[in-house]
């Protein structure tokens, strides 16, 4: 099974007080074949937004994970305080049981 670097999911518009969410299906090249992938074995899920990629600043976003599919989420009260900066980056990354973490999606 191989990987490709982290997605980078591009850009989203986000607009302040609205309630917002994304959703992620995540598959692996299995002998040439996309196969959904099991996120049954990773853990400790996070996903936080900063106003720039070195930013101590962080707002932690609400994951979801369900089969292959992870849903992020921001409440209004979060997307005016993302919006004060009017750009942004995002992670959503897992800790998988033998304790590596990963970063499945980035944008």
């Amino acid at each position: 099974m191989t990987r490709d670097p982290v997605p980078d999911a591009g850009s989203f518009s986000i607009y302040a007080g609205d309630d917002w969410s994304a959703a992620f299906a995540f598959s692996s090249d299995v002998g040439g074949t996309l196969t959904p992938e099991d996120l049954a074995g990773w853990t400790d899920w996070e996903a936080q937004w900063r106003p720039y990629p070195s930013a101590g600043e962080i707002i932690a976003l609400a994951v979801t994970v369900d089969g292959h599919q992870v849903t992020i989420t921001a409440t209004a009260a979060q997307t005016r305080a993302m919006s004060a900066s009017r750009t942004g980056v995002f992670d959503v990354q897992a800790v998988a049981a033998d304790g590596r973490v990963r970063t499945f999606v980035r944008g």
